[in-house]
């Protein structure tokens, strides 16, 4: 199963999760009634078991919460194989006024590494196209890889320290 963090009007997981801060309950309602499988949740708490699912996903999510750090914990903790993670590199020309964080690819690495044991980095600076782990995020990569180059984003494949 895929769980999509900040899954916005594209969801793309099995079970999608997002929150905005100050919203009211007839959005929390009509995006519940858009959107298959739809948890109005704090990323920081996801309401899930530990190694709930295969692949966790979050696509420019981390650069809009106050602390990344303990995402990346939550992420791992409900993950039994993979964290999928995009940010925007720093030379994305599309930087956000409400984007509080700001990597490149080694500054991004560096926080990865103190959840994760083996992390990927893919970007338009640095491709490091060494595959292999599981085949179903090959498919995700090869889609997405092309867009790295258009979007300017920097993509991680983060494996869980349990396996």
């Amino acid at each position: 199963m895929i769980l999509d963090i900040g899954c916005g009007s594209f969801p793309l997981g099995d079970v999608n999760v997002d929150a905005k801060r100050g919203v009211l309950p007839t959005y929390i309602e009509t995006i519940s009634k858009k959107i298959v499988n739809f948890v109005f949740a704090d990323a920081e708490h996801l309401p899930f078991r530990e190694n709930t699912f295969n692949v966790v996903y979050a696509s420019h999510l981390l650069e809009h919460v106050e602390h990344p750090f303990n995402v990346l914990l939550e992420c791992n903790r409900v993950s039994c194989n993979v964290v999928y993670l995009h940010v925007p590199s720093p030379r994305c020309p599309n930087q956000s006024k409400y984007h509080i964080y700001r990597w490149d690819s080694n500054t991004f690495e560096t926080l990865l590494r103190k959840v994760f044991s083996d992390v990927k980095i893919y970007s338009s600076a640095r491709i490091v196209p060494r595959m292999g782990k599981l085949n179903m995020l090959q498919l995700i990569i090869e889609k997405l890889y092309r867009a790295l180059f258009s979007r300017r984003q920097m993509t991680a494949i983060c494996y869980n320290s349990r396996i």
